[in-house]
């Protein structure tokens, strides 16, 4: 235990760039676990696609986030940490409002929704890597293993405000749908949502 309190003070005292690379992964996260839960249903809902074959873009989407990390981690780590995050957060901003947008664009829309998650999956694997990188970098052999914990233990925590802030986004757009004051479904709103959340992290970063 007293082992446990050194390493912890020791990271309280990392430098701002630690807490920027957690911070900027964990949010980055909250936006990508807002929209996969709810990819399957945006798809029926806004595209028509059938249940079954709204499940196949939700798996082949999970499964290119690991081809994406071997294929792309390597040029966030030559990158280095900071621009490594900066590019993959611009390209996680770009590809959610591509696919928030695709709904607009008719015949094109699926098109559009390949496309976003395409930059996505891009993003999410170079994320990754950055985070593991920025970790390293600001840590040391005391603090590295508490720097990893505290990488995915903000990650599972910013899950819990997720949930209440989807609920209350697709109620009140649910409500303003009925009432006729908004013509997007409620798997759009917290589509906007994770675009917005992405869009304000690259800029905080």
């Amino acid at each position: 235990m007293g082992e446990f309190l050194r390493a912890f003070r020791a990271l309280v005292k990392m430098p701002i760039g630690l807490w920027l690379v957690i911070s900027a992964f964990s949010l980055d996260a909250m936006a990508y676990f807002g929209v996969l839960t709810l990819m399957s249903s945006y798809l029926q809902d806004d595209f028509h696609m059938s249940e079954t074959g709204s499940t196949i873009p939700v798996s082949v989407f999970s499964m290119s986030i690991t081809v994406c990390w071997m294929a792309f981690g390597p040029i966030a780590e030559r990158m280095g940490a900071r621009r490594g995050m900066l590019m993959a957060l611009t390209l996680s901003t770009v590809g959610r409002f591509v696919y928030t947008l695709a709904i607009f664009l008719g015949g094109f829309g699926l098109a559009l929704v390949a496309l976003g998650l395409i930059s996505v999956s891009i993003a999410e694997g170079m994320v990754q890597s950055a985070a593991y990188l920025g970790v390293k970098q600001y840590t040391d052999e005391k603090t590295s293993s508490m720097g990893y914990a505290m990488l995915y233990a903000c990650m599972n925590l910013v899950q819990v405000p997720l949930g209440f802030m989807s609920s209350k986004v697709r109620a009140t757009a649910d409500a303003m749908h009925a009432a006729g004051t908004l013509s997007i479904s409620v798997f759009s709103a917290v589509n906007w949502m994770c675009a917005i959340i992405t869009l304000v992290t690259l800029a905080a970063y």
